[in-house]
């Protein structure tokens, strides 16, 4: 219950008691030249509409004459009266009431509506009548009464400034098309009046509430809502643009509602309102730094096609903000993104995406030499690494108000799989790299490769590697020097001719090699620091214990990518070794991030 309920209830029963009271008390005989009984009579007739009964009459004069009561407790109190409320008098009718007993005169036009637009707007009739109390004209009233005017103090918050009163309505109005209820107008007067809230708090509050939500209002519709409970006025069509443009940055509507909060134009409307203005508090990372999101979104939106989503910018300038991502490696992860390959498939188009993004101009010579990287091999989020530490593209960055220091992955492990690919297998681990934007290299064997030809092209896509495991899975140190090269040879072309991409490393069957292999292989043999031997066990709980119980940084995992509990295995895995810090990365990745350089025919059991 409101206290102003409280208050009129507890007056109302001191008023039945004092009239139950007095009914044993003789009738007062009114004077006919007594003002004070006049006033009284006055207020029965023009509020109530009736004679006074003569218990009310000697409770109201008793009570006058001592001090205890003032004419505007009588007006008041007759006006939350049930017999008055019962009478059902309009908001136009109460005011003229109001008029003839206090000011004793007809209403003016003007003065009128001044008073009806506050009741509209949610002022109490208590609020109303205190307003009355204030004039001049009332105190000359009540001194021809021989009436102490007496006030009636606020307490209920909709009476502490009639002003934000108003202001509060209207914002109802305009963004819920309803009134507010007395609670919510109560709260948002009272603590915008004393100054603990904004006013643009209390627009950004009712834009995101479900309510708002549900009218599935388009952004321009919303900012020219916006304009009009914020500054009074129809939206400009620059304005509106200018606004549009922001929200396309990928930044939320609060963002915008804050922004707006801080230009001069509101400022002077909430001095005309008597509210402060104030920053709105922004919850979502990606409101944080508006150019930020600005630049992650145009980016995936550059290299994939589509608007980026409220997660991914959230998700990326989160990382960045807090420098556990950097704005290159993030880079990086889109153009290894499937739907970056779907959408750019030509080497040549990618790289004029990228560098839109990363110059905001061409170069065709310097895109000739990025372009032959990637027509040899090198993933385009490798590439794309390349060129963000070109400091032509730093430059661009700091021209754009935009710092980006370089954050390189602090734990990183190499998962690969051996003796595919088999698509049933092989694209379901592939489904937990993507969902977790992590990599691996997969060791593939030549002659399976046309057979899997799509899981095999999905990898690359993905930013996979795809490593040498021979062309039928020979074991290499019993064939001649020129039977190894042949291996590797046949092996290389049926991945480049499928993929366009020649493999980098290899990896001889069961990790056995000689000096005619380290001789004759032409490049870099990886072989491993963990061994799942999932294909003795066939069990994922052993390929899980057998990774996370033992793994380290710069550790290189063998897999086979032929077994489901393998596949299992891995849903488990890379979301924990990702929960714990570590990177998930290519043998080829994790080379060039411990700035080693491999050597063909050497042998590496693990990076560090």
């Amino acid at each position: 219950m409101q206290t102003g309920s409280i208050r009129r209830m507890f007056m109302a029963i001191l008023l039945a008691i004092a009239i139950m009271s007095t009914n044993l008390l003789p009738s007062t005989v009114r004077a006919s030249d007594d003002p004070i009984a006049d006033f009284i009579d006055r207020a029965y007739e023009l509020i109530l509409d009736r004679k006074a009964e003569d218990a009310g009459f000697q409770y109201w004069y008793q009570n006058i004459t001592a001090g205890s009561l003032t004419a505007a407790d009588i007006v008041d109190q007759f006006f939350h009266t049930d017999e008055f409320t019962g009478r059902g008098i309009n908001d136009e009718g109460q005011v003229e009431i109001l008029y003839h007993v206090m000011f004793d005169r007809e209403p003016d036009d003007g003065g009128k509506q001044y008073w009806l637009k506050y009741l509209d707007a949610g002022v109490s009739i208590s609020g109303i009548i205190n307003g009355f109390t204030q004039s001049p004209e009332f105190a000359e009233v009540c001194a021809r009464y021989n009436m102490v005017p007496g006030t009636i103090p606020p307490v209920e918050g909709r009476d502490l400034n009639w002003n934000v009163t108003e202001f509060v309505s209207r914002a109802y109005d305009l963004l819920l098309e309803r009134r507010p209820d007395v609670g919510g107008l109560n709260y948002w007067t009272k603590e915008i009046a004393s100054g603990n809230i904004a006013a643009n708090s209390l627009v950004n509050e009712l834009v995101r509430s479900p309510e708002f939500s549900a009218k599935g209002l388009d952004d321009a519709s919303v900012l020219a809502l916006l304009y009009k409970a914020m500054f009074d006025r129809q939206i400009d069509d620059g304005g509106c643009q200018y606004w549009l443009g922001i929200l396309d940055y990928g930044v939320s509507m609060s963002c915008i509602i804050s922004m707006i909060g801080a230009c001069p134009e509101f400022a002077e409307v909430c001095a005309r309102y008597g509210m402060t203005t104030g920053s709105v508090k922004l919850e979502e990372p990606r409101d944080q730094n508006y150019q930020l999101t600005g630049y992650i979104s145009r980016a995936i939106f550059g290299l994939t096609g589509r608007k980026a989503t409220v997660d991914e910018c959230n998700v990326y300038t989160d990382a960045i903000l807090k420098g556990t991502k950097s704005i290159a490696v993030s880079l990086s992860e889109f153009a290894s993104w499937a739907e970056t390959s779907a959408h750019l498939p030509a080497n040549e188009d990618f790289l004029k995406a990228a560098f839109d993004i990363c110059y905001g101009a061409q170069d065709d010579a310097k895109m000739q030499t990025f372009l032959s990287s990637l027509n040899g091999g090198k993933t385009r989020s490798k590439v794309m690494m390349d060129i963000t530490n070109d400091p032509a593209y730093k430059a661009k960055l700091t021209g754009l108000g935009l710092k980006d220091p370089m954050v390189e992955p602090k734990k990183m492990i190499a998962l690969t799989f051996d003796d595919g690919p088999y698509s049933p297998v092989t694209n379901r681990i592939l489904d937990v790299l993507e969902k977790y934007n992590a990599h691996a290299t997969f060791f593939v064997v030549g002659n399976r490769v046309n057979s899997y030809s799509s899981c095999v092209k999905r990898a690359v896509s993905l930013g996979c590697e795809i490593g040498n495991h021979t062309w039928d899975h020979t074991s290499l140190t019993t064939l001649s020097g020129s039977e190894v090269a042949s291996q590797i040879s046949r092996c290389n072309n049926a991945v480049f001719n499928l993929t366009g991409v020649m493999p980098s490393v290899m990896r001889p069957v069961g990790g056995a090699y000689n000096a005619t292999v380290s001789n004759n292989v032409g490049m870099p043999m990886i072989i491993w620091s963990v061994d799942t031997n999932d294909w003795k066990y066939r069990d994922s709980q052993h390929v899980i214990n057998a990774i996370l119980n033992n793994v380290k940084d710069g550790d290189i995992v063998l897999m086979h990518d032929l077994y489901a509990s393998t596949a299992a295995a891995m849903e488990t895995v890379i979301p924990e070794l990702i929960a714990r810090g570590y990177t998930l990365v290519t043998v080829s990745e994790l080379a060039e991030y411990k700035n080693q350089q491999l050597k063909n025919g050497q042998a590496y059991t693990s990076i560090r």
